[in-house]
């Protein structure tokens, strides 16, 4: 009875009845729940526009989740610029980073990682490094994702990924220069 549940919380939303913050969190976390990031975003993006939630960066980063879930991609951009600059982590910078790069802007993803790489406080700095490379063999820099693939494997989560690709680019590079 999810969506019935939801539907009567929404109604109550729109006519004013759940109006506190831990009410408008709740109704986001039952909406990211039942897979409805476009509701949840719009939902927190408003309470914060009008004031009823302040404007900080657990809140935020929860509206730019909510964007990027719902594939909102220039919303989720503005939201993650904002905090990524204003942040000692860099994990708003990889998120942007990761969203440009499923999206094939390759520069503006490897832009945006290595900010994160820099600024550094990472929760995942080998996904990092992995998207990084994977960015530059986009912009056909084979040289910047082998060195970027040399960092990868030097953590745990991404050692046999990045492993792989470096085999392959490594062996696609020297039959390159056999070739010549």
């Amino acid at each position: 009875k999810d969506t019935d549940a939801v539907a009567v919380l929404a109604l109550a939303e729109r006519q004013g009845f759940i109006a506190k913050p831990n009410e408008i969190k709740n109704l986001y976390s039952i909406y990211m729940m039942l897979d409805l990031p476009l509701k949840a975003g719009a939902l927190l993006q408003q309470a914060v526009d009008k004031g009823a939630m302040p404007a900080d960066e657990t809140r935020l980063e929860a509206i730019a989740n909510a964007w990027i879930n719902a594939r909102e991609v220039s919303k989720a951009e503005a939201v993650l610029k904002n905090l990524a600059a204003a942040s000692t982590r860099g994990e708003y910078y990889y998120k942007l980073g990761a969203m440009y790069g499923d999206e094939e802007r390759w520069k503006d993803s490897a832009e945006a990682l290595e900010k994160a790489l820099a600024k550094g406080n990472l929760k995942r700095a080998g996904e990092a490094w992995l998207r990084l490379a994977v960015a530059q063999y986009g912009l056909r820099n084979t040289a910047g994702a082998i060195a970027a693939l040399q960092k990868a494997v030097t953590y745990e989560e991404t050692r046999k990924q990045a492993g792989e690709w470096l085999r392959h680019l490594t062996n696609q590079v020297a039959s390159t220069e056999t070739k010549v």
